[in-house]
């Protein structure tokens, strides 16, 4: 994940290979870990709203197509 947030660079903020000054480097690191645990938390969470909450409300046995999902856009 951290090697794809790196790649996308999405604000231009962060260098490719990364700074010589070690602790330029170290803020970079941190930058990028974080934003990758972000990420993973998110996965994680969405993963278990909507496939363990949903698996013990017994949404796919019924075959509704509602799903708990906290990253849906509201389409009203």
């Amino acid at each position: 994940m951290a090697g794809k947030i790196l790649s996308i660079n999405e604000n231009g903020n962060l260098k490719n290979p990364p700074p010589t000054d070690s602790h330029a480097r170290d803020i970079q690191d941190e930058e990028i870990f974080q934003r990758a645990r972000l990420v993973n938390t998110g996965l994680f969470m969405q993963v278990i709203l909507r496939d363990y909450v949903g698996a013990i409300l017994g949404l796919a046995r019924d075959g509704s197509s509602w799903r708990l999902d906290p990253l849906m856009v509201n389409q009203e």
